[in-house]
């Protein structure tokens, strides 16, 4: 992998913890851990930026992965070959220009049932494993979508993180409600719920991108009720550094990509997508991937 390859995204093998995936702005790689080596997997994905890989946690061997500009390819081997996915994608929208895929997500319990959020561009879902994928947008203050994920309380409970506030669905993705934080600012990125089903989810919040501070929040009723799980020191500083000299070369959106990136390397969400990509997390993943502060909190 060339050294200043953008990863977007990291997906683990569930039998093999030592198989890694990642999606990059020059397609699909795979690491070997014990090796320390990166392996290209050619694909149709070699020239479009990978956001989101994901395996299902029914077939490992099933994977779907997401680019910009908007597609989603589906790998029924292991990676080895790819389908594009039917899915009539938005091809352009607002502020960032040309959509990404930032999520997809497996229901824990059926494997038909499947996920995907577009930034921008609404939720998608799929009924069967991901094959083709509809619109389900209807109750979304906001298309911005950042993150989906499940959590189970006796019923399924689908949440989606967006420039405007965390909502949820009670439905199976066919409408959503805005769930409103007790907050300064209703912006949130990354959320995950703990692997055992205690009903422990911790959830990014922030003022937007690339913002002035950044906080996360947690939840112990699956996601009823949110309080700010008090990690130490001051809300970090997200703001965009200072632009360099030639700054001026590069155009509106280049810019704005990369002020996202900025915001990502340093929101609570790269704790958990860019550097902990995995459905869920766990404490072994907190102590392994360099975070015991996050430990304690889990």
């Amino acid at each position: 992998m060339y050294s200043e390859t953008r990863v977007w995204a990291l997906a683990t093998h569930p039998g093999r913890l030592d198989e890694i995936l990642a999606g990059t702005d020059s397609g699909i790689y795979r690491l070997d851990v014990a090796g320390g080596k990166w392996t290209h997997l050619p694909s149709q994905m070699d020239d479009l930026c990978v956001w989101s890989v994901t395996r299902s946690p029914h077939d490992p061997d099933l994977i779907l992965a997401g680019t910009r500009p908007p597609a989603m390819f589906r790998s029924i081997d292991g990676a080895k070959t790819w389908r594009r996915v039917e899915a009539p994608l938005p091809e352009t929208c607002p502020a960032v220009m040309r959509p990404r895929v930032t999520k997809i997500q497996f229901d824990p319990d059926d494997p038909d049932l499947v996920w995907a959020g577009l930034e921008i561009g609404g939720v998608w879902r799929s009924t069967d494993g991901g094959k083709s994928f509809q619109s389900a947008s209807r109750g979304l203050v906001s298309d911005d979508i950042h993150d989906i994920n499940v959590v189970r309380n006796g019923a399924r409970l689908v949440y989606a993180t967006t420039n405007q506030g965390l909502h949820v669905s009670r439905d199976d993705g066919l409408s959503w409600e805005m769930k409103p934080l007790d907050s300064a600012a209703q912006y949130t990125r990354g959320i995950t719920p703990r692997a055992d089903g205690s009903g422990f989810v911790l959830l990014g919040n922030g003022d937007g991108p690339p913002g002035s501070w950044g906080k996360l929040m947690r939840s112990r009723d699956y996601g009823a009720n949110w309080e700010d799980a008090g990690l130490p020191g001051e809300p970090k500083d997200l703001a965009e550094p200072e632009p360099s000299a030639d700054a001026d070369r590069f155009g509106r959106e280049e810019r704005l990509e990369q002020a996202l990136l900025n915001f990502r390397r340093h929101s609570i969400r790269s704790t958990f997508k860019h550097k902990i990509q995995a459905p869920l997390i766990n404490k072994d993943m907190c102590i392994s991937f360099g975070f015991p502060m996050l430990n304690d909190l889990l």
